[in-house]
């Protein structure tokens, strides 16, 4: 692994352990954290996309579109 991906890999890990840590609406924790790596990613993309299309949703549509952008990069 490059010390980019071990950089980006550990802050994604603080900032899951943050918001597992947050406080919640009725103290209740209910959130689901992961951190998508490799082959994992273009899948979000495509889950993403699939409530865009059938509620319009534009932002998920946007950045469903942004997340496959940037795997083809690498």
């Amino acid at each position: 692994m490059t010390p980019e991906k071990t950089a980006v890999t550990t802050v994604a890990g603080l900032m899951a352990l943050a918001a597992r840590t947050a406080p919640k609406g009725k103290g209740v924790d209910t959130i689901i954290i992961r951190v998508l790596t490799g082959k994992e990613i273009p899948s979000l993309a495509t889950r993403l996309s699939e409530p865009g299309e059938k509620h319009d949703i534009g932002f998920f549509l946007r950045d469903a579109k942004n997340i496959a952008k940037e795997m083809r990069a690498y």
